[in-house]
């Protein structure tokens, strides 16, 4: 059976794996850390990153409307390396969480934050609602994987055979089922939002630990013919 191990934070979890305190860490960057450090799998999620600010501003078409901007990001997420390299030349304001970040543009210390459009949605339509909205979506968009310790090529070619098994209308099904799409108002052009929520995560563990179960058995089952044979 997998075994949940709480970590507060990105960090913590990839010295947890690294001290092998756990097996896995799911939705890693592999940006973050070289690879003979950590391995990772396939990518089994791609998601957009979005520019959340207040409700007074208009929505940016160009990136380069950033540059000069004071934007708020959290060193505790994943993807924190990836803008810092990707986006060099933005003016960034490093705080700890999302929450912290969230707060600065509320409190209109800095002119936004930014965020993957799943957070950005679970955060908009609760604590946020009709304060701040989502002005712009960068050109890059940032893809989750699982890490696993870089000796430990077994998992990870278990956990990249499990991914590649996951059928597109299996994906489509939950984005489907768990997306929400929000629509700018009084923009120039039709664009579009998807804000899954984070339970994407546990529906993904769900069917991983299916998958894999029925390869044990099939494996199993095959052993066994081969013993009577």
């Amino acid at each position: 059976p997998i075994k949940f191990v709480k970590s507060d934070s990105y960090d913590i979890a990839l010295e947890n794996l690294k001290n092998q305190k756990c097996d896995a860490v799911n939705f890693a960057v592999d940006w973050f850390l070289t690879h003979s450090i950590v391995d990772f799998s396939k990518p089994f999620f791609s998601s957009d990153l979005v520019v959340v600010g207040r409700n007074s501003e208009h929505f940016l078409t160009e990136n380069s409307e950033l540059k000069l901007k004071k934007i708020a990001i959290a060193t505790s997420t994943p993807y924190f390396a990836f803008l810092k390299q990707v986006y060099s030349d933005f003016y960034f304001v490093e705080v700890e969480t999302n929450e912290d970040a969230l707060k600065l543009v509320k409190n209109q210390k800095v002119f936004s934050c930014i965020l993957t459009a799943p957070e950005s949605g679970t955060h908009l339509q609760n604590e946020y609602y009709g304060m701040l909205k989502i002005i712009a979506k960068l050109d890059k968009k940032v893809d989750f994987r699982i890490a696993v310790n870089s000796g430990d090529k077994e998992l990870k070619t278990i956990f990249d055979k499990l991914i590649s098994n996951i059928k597109p209308y299996e994906h489509k099904n939950i984005k489907d089922k768990f997306v929400t799409v929000l629509i700018e108002k009084n923009m120039d052009y039709d664009f579009v939002y998807k804000l899954a929520i984070f339970i994407f995560f546990i529906i993904f563990i769900v069917i991983v630990h299916q998958m894999y179960l029925r390869q044990k058995i099939k494996e199993a089952v095959e052993e066994n013919s081969k013993q009577n044979e």
